[in-house]
């Protein structure tokens, strides 16, 4: 199952035991609530604030596309 960068950008929070209003400060939104609909896929992100995100969690922006990469890896054996 491939996972969505909704679901990863919520895995990679909890990993980091970040709340979503830590996080919607950090990205300069004004309300929690826009982190619970990037998580559940109903609002994007942007390049420029997914980047920012990968600064937050101190992680390579890969790292928001690990379970999909590996996922297509797996289809193309």
């Amino acid at each position: 199952m491939v996972k969505s960068l909704g679901f990863r950008i919520q895995q990679l929070r909890k990993e980091k035991g970040f709340t979503q209003s830590f996080v919607a400060k950090k990205l300069g939104y004004k309300y929690s609530s826009i982190i619970s609909e990037i998580e559940s896929d109903k609002k994007k992100i942007s390049a420029e604030n997914l980047y920012l995100l990968s600064e937050i969690f101190d992680v390579d922006i890969n790292e928001f596309y690990k379970d999909e990469k590996s996922q297509n890896e797996n289809i193309l054996i």
